[in-house]
């Protein structure tokens, strides 16, 4: 009897350490403060070196900082990381304080404060196919055109709000904003419940597009486990706002992680 209360002790123990081993994750999905562009919705973001928006965003470093995380993984491309660590350098020597991407702004500025070196920022992006203009030219050719414009809505509707949201709030609580579940879920109902029909039987554009989508974020989430250091307690993930539902799919699956809501850091 007390062999066998001692192997339960031992076994609860051990069960105990690996529960306690989890590694946390805080999926910061953030809108593009420099509005390259790229994506399908087009925003209008202010600029963020203006003394309001800076405030805005040392509020947002404090915060992360507090929590600490030991790595940190961007969008940059996974190939990059020379690059990465390059630009991360100069940084560190006082350069690039006039850039207005997330990666200078929020990525480097907290690498900075936290004291990581070159080799604990990582980019991990892996970018993939994403032809929506032979979605749309394919989609009208199969006389789909109230499909475009049921997929259109959604985007229009995104657009008007993030552009009068941000007008009226921080850039902190915009993030919260556009990590919040109801977003979400209009991102991925964008690509599983509209893109994924466009086509005929013969052509499946609308599904090759959202195969493509979530093969680039399963890459990325497969980069960013190959880079987590043995030991890591805390990292944090800096990625458009669209990419964090999957990532969040993504970690939750696995018992290794234990993924903490950017709500309970951006406070």
């Amino acid at each position: 009897m007390k062999f066998f209360l001692t192997l339960s002790l031992c076994f609860g123990l051990v069960f105990n350490l690996v529960a306690q081993q989890k590694t946390q994750v805080v999926l910061l999905g953030v809108y593009h403060l420099n509005n390259p562009g790229l994506d399908v919705a087009k925003v209008k973001v202010d600029d963020v070196l203006s003394e309001k928006r800076q405030t805005e965003i040392r509020q947002i470093v404090a915060a992360l900082k507090a929590y600490g995380p030991e790595q940190i993984f961007t969008e940059f491309r996974a190939d990059e990381q020379a690059r990465v660590d390059s630009l991360y350098r100069v940084y560190l020597a006082g350069g690039r304080r006039d850039k207005r991407g997330e990666t200078d702004q929020i990525v480097f500025r907290l690498g900075q404060e936290l004291k990581l070196k070159p080799g604990q920022i990582f980019g991990v992006d892996s970018p993939t196919d994403f032809p929506y203009d032979s979605l749309v030219k394919v989609a009208n050719g199969a006389g789909q055109q109230a499909l475009l414009a049921e997929m259109n809505q959604p985007l229009a509707e995104h657009t008007r709000w993030f552009n009068d949201y941000l007008s009226t709030h921080t850039i902190g609580e915009t993030f919260l904003a556009v990590n919040s579940p109801e977003q979400h879920r209009m991102n991925l109902g964008l690509y599983s419940g509209l893109m994924s029909r466009a086509g005929g039987l013969d052509n499946s554009v609308g599904a090759y597009l959202t195969a493509e989508w979530y093969r680039r974020n399963i890459y990325a989430h497969s980069n960013i486990l190959k880079r987590i250091a043995p030991g890591t307690k805390r990292i944090l993930v800096v990625f458009g706002s669209g990419h964090a539902a999957v990532f969040e799919h993504l970690f939750r699956l696995s018992d290794r992680f234990e993924v903490v809501p950017v709500s309970q850091v951006l406070k």
